[in-house]
């Protein structure tokens, strides 16, 4: 898989514009290798759009042949005034229930879990990946609320997305299963820090920015 986050700074009296313009994006559901994109707003002013796709070689033929007539045919051109656009071209998925490696999965997540780290030393970065893979992962797996999730990496930076189907499926977590993870983790953590800095942020997702792949029967009933 291949991830692609967007984060853009929206001005308040042009958030229905650029929301308008966001639901251009519904034709990307055709669009070959695509598999799902879905966004909402992390605050007031800042949008946040995660797409997923099956390969770069898809995304990087989506960029020449579609993005700019799509984007420039739109209302979003104007109505923010700073945007940034993170690629993550090393992606395992976090099994869940299903994968979110298949468009179905992204169906019924409603809230979305965002963790950036970076890990500055490369000697550290096999057992923060080990730690990922043996406490983290499991721990969010065994929640059937938990809709699947991906580990990301791009050189010292990690992102980690889980979609979770209900806010209170995410909450439950938090609560009861987070905290002896943490412990756990800690317990592994070598004597130096492996994380030098991060963040993170839980977006509830917009029903209306949420796009799908098609599947191959829906494209066929579609040509008719």
């Amino acid at each position: 898989m291949y991830v692609k986050l967007i984060r853009c700074r929206v001005a308040l009296d042009l958030k229905e514009r650029f929301s308008r313009g966001q639901l251009r994006w519904s034709g990307l559901a055709g669009v070959p290798g695509f598999v799902a994109q879905v966004g909402g707003w992390s605050r007031r002013d800042e949008a946040v759009i995660l797409a997923v796709w099956q390969d770069q070689p898809s995304y990087v033929a989506f960029m020449r042949d579609v993005h700019d007539a799509v984007f420039e045919g739109g209302e979003q051109p104007g109505s923010y005034h700073w945007s940034k656009v993170t690629l993550w071209p090393g992606v395992t998925a976090i099994s869940g229930h299903p994968s979110v490696s298949s468009p179905r999965a992204w169906l019924d997540v409603e809230v979305l879990r965002l963790t950036r780290c970076v890990v500055p030393e490369t000697a550290h970065r096999a057992h923060f990946e080990e730690r990922q893979r043996r406490i983290w992962a499991p721990s969010m797996a065994s929640n059937e609320g938990m809709r699947g999730g991906i580990f990301c990496r791009n050189e010292a930076e990690y992102l980690v997305v889980t979609g979770w189907q209900t806010a209170a499926s995410h909450t439950a977590w938090r609560h009861h299963t987070f905290p002896s993870a943490w412990g756990r983790a800690k317990d592994a953590e070598s004597s130096r820090p492996l994380v030098v800095s991060g963040s993170s942020a839980t977006l509830q997702l917009l029903p209306e920015w949420r796009v799908v792949a098609c599947s191959i029967d829906d494209r066929r009933t579609e040509r008719g």
